[in-house]
């Protein structure tokens, strides 16, 4: 259904239009047309509620009562004085459930690890309803939106104000589109955790390096001079042109030191992610396993996958390494430059904490690259669900909303012919 007043009155004109009837006046037409809208609720709502359990139906319902406040008390929570000894009785008497609609409307604090349990915590909330994942299905997701943010803008008076069949239909499009919006809020937050601390970890070794002394004395000048001889003898080979000017001791000096500190950089910045990681951001990799699953249609992925499932196995575990019976997944899951790092050159085992620091890096870049999808989610969910599922059975109203030829060749021509104008002015 349009959820536009002035589309669906624009609608109704081109059909009187298409059947050669005589519009009706203005007043008319605004009858007409909010009796359909409150035919489509009383449907809607009717179907809805009839999709909900008994159970599910309960804990919506204690949703609104935990949000009531009691006589003499500012309804709406955030609205009720701080100091107000009656609203805080309430909120202890409800079992810390009173603010909890509240916060279900509200964004993701800051970046960091206390925002990501804290959005756990609340996803946890929201599935414990217990809503069916069929509950809107067949109904526009622009209808279940706009329900949503008719939710958002309601007080806890207008909850109980409403009929049953409303109050529970939009509480219900609230919790499962929040539920979504939540899924795809933990993936950003895992997404931009696991950058931050590599980029920070980078930050501070780079910095201790640059502090530290600098073992081949004038290294600036050398190169200037290096370049400089490049560029005036161009033809000359290295012996006869860059030998005089830089010894041939001292070049290897250089590319000697260039490799030290690349590899020193390396094991600092794993050293720096390490006690970043295991002191602070690992208590909350198991929590995240738990609340959100990670899905994957690519074969090529399956080691990332399986990297997955064996950081869940472990969950609760004390051991350092994982036990010489385990297929650990190490190709595509950990880089070449991190091999030292895991396996154990004594034993062979590998090491659980630089391995899970290896496998966040392995399952970020495949989320970005959508070849690991989330299940419940919207934004990062399974791409083969970004097309309309009409997609096939109306390929041309699909390309004409798109503006773009079904053949490839136009398409093609087409772009060479933009990319040409582009380039030339």
């Amino acid at each position: 259904m349009e959820m536009s007043r002035d589309r669906l009155r624009g609608a109704l004109l081109a059909r009187c239009r298409e059947d050669r009837i005589e519009p009706p006046k203005t007043t008319r037409i605004e009858r007409v047309l909010g009796a359909a809208e409150a035919m489509f609720e009383r449907n809607f709502t009717t179907t809805t509620v009839q999709r909900l359990s008994l159970e599910s139906v309960g804990k919506l319902e204690e949703l609104i009562v935990a949000e009531a406040a009691p006589a003499g008390v500012p309804a709406g929570g955030q609205d009720a004085p701080q100091g107000d000894g009656q609203a805080q009785a309430a909120a202890a008497a409800s079992g810390g459930r009173r603010a909890f609609l509240q916060e279900l409307k509200e964004d993701p604090g800051p970046l960091q690890l206390e925002t990501l349990l804290a959005e756990i915590v609340k996803l946890e909330r929201v599935k414990a309803v217990g809503l069916p994942a069929a509950l809107f299905e067949g109904v526009s997701e622009k209808v279940v939106a706009g329900w949503r943010a008719r939710a958002m803008k309601m007080y806890p008076s207008d909850f109980e104000a409403a009929a049953p069949p409303v109050r529970l239909t939009v509480l219900a499009a609230l919790c499962q589109v929040r539920q979504a919006e939540l899924i795809d809020g933990l993936v950003e937050l895992l997404i931009q955790l696991v950058h931050k601390i590599s980029v920070r970890a980078e930050q501070k070794v780079e910095g201790e390096l640059n502090a530290e002394f600098r073992r081949v004395q004038g290294k600036n000048g050398i190169l200037v001079k290096l370049a400089t001889a490049a560029l005036e003898l161009p033809e000359e080979i290295v012996r006869k042109a860059l030998y005089p000017v830089v010894g041939e001791r001292t070049l290897e000096d250089i590319i000697a030191e260039a490799k030290a500190n690349e590899k020193e950089l390396r094991t600092r910045v794993r050293t720096k992610l390490r006690g970043s990681y295991s002191h602070h951001y690992r208590r909350g990799l198991p929590k995240l396993l738990k609340a959100v699953r990670f899905r994957s249609s690519n074969d090529t992925f399956k080691p990332v996958m399986d990297a997955l499932d064996l950081l869940k196995r472990y969950d609760g575990s004390d051991a350092d390494f994982y036990a010489a019976a385990e297929a650990v997944p190490l190709e595509h899951v950990v880089p070449d430059d991190w091999r030292d790092a895991v396996l154990d050159l004594d034993s062979d085992l590998v090491e659980r904490i630089p391995y899970e620091l290896c496998v966040l890096v392995a399952l970020r870049k495949a989320i970005r690259r959508r070849e690991i999808w989330v299940e419940g989610a919207n934004t990062w969910r399974n791409p083969d669900e970004d097309l309309p599922a009409d997609f096939e059975d109306n390929r041309d109203v699909h390309y004409e909303a798109l503006s773009k030829p079904r053949d490839p060749a136009d398409f093609i021509a087409d772009l060479q012919k933009r990319t040409w104008r582009r380039w030339t002015g």
